[in-house]
C-alpha cells in the first residue's frame, strides 16, 4: 500500500461491504491512520490525487 511504503500504518474499513453490495455512496470505504500520521497521510494521498472530492 502507498502509505505503508512511506512508513505510515493504515487500515481499510468497510471494503468488503462496499465490494459485496456495490454501495459506494451509501457505504464508503474508510481509510484509518494514527492521528500523528494524518497530516503526512493526507499530503501523500493528495499528491497522488487519491482523495475523494470534498
Amino acid at each position: 500500500m502507498l502509505l505503508e511504503s512511506h512508513g505510515i500504518d493504515s487500515i481499510l474499513f468497510d471494503a468488503e461491504v462496499h465490494s459485496y453490495l456495490g454501495v459506494g455512496a451509501v457505504m464508503p470505504v474508510r481509510l484509518m491512520a494514527l492521528d500523528e500520521d494524518s497530516a503526512d497521510a493526507r499530503a501523500i494521498l493528495t499528491e497522488g490525487d487519491l482523495l475523494p472530492p470534498g
